[in-house]
């Protein structure tokens, strides 16, 4: 079963989070549930994991899931940024290109 950070629920009263299929939440008044799709990590370092269905393998999953996305951010960015930088560099190269070769135009003679 893989552990994904939008498949928790998290009782508003005890602050304590759990997965969408675990005994608790089918035990937990609806008024005290909270679903929604985490975006953020700390949402969970907020709550307290169901000792059952939240293990430590699991929370190192979703911590691991987090970590993996951020990282792919990060490097898509990086190849973003890179690329405009290269473009500029390669614009300004060009012109330096151009200016050499008019001026040594006609020297070889």
């Amino acid at each position: 079963m893989s552990i994904g950070i939008d498949e928790i629920v998290i009782n508003k009263r005890s602050n304590v989070i759990h997965t969408k299929n675990c005994e608790a939440v089918k035990q937990m008044k609806e008024a005290n549930k909270k679903l929604s799709k985490v975006k953020n990590i700390r949402e969970v370092e907020k709550s307290q994991p169901c000792g059952h269905c939240l293990r430590k393998r699991d929370l190192k999953r979703i911590y691991t899931a987090e970590y993996e996305r951020r990282q792919r951010l990060i490097e898509k960015r990086r190849e973003r940024d890179h690329k405009r930088i290269d473009e500029k560099y390669d614009s300004r190269l060009k012109i330096i290109e151009q200016n050499y070769l008019e001026n040594i135009e006609g020297l070889d003679e």
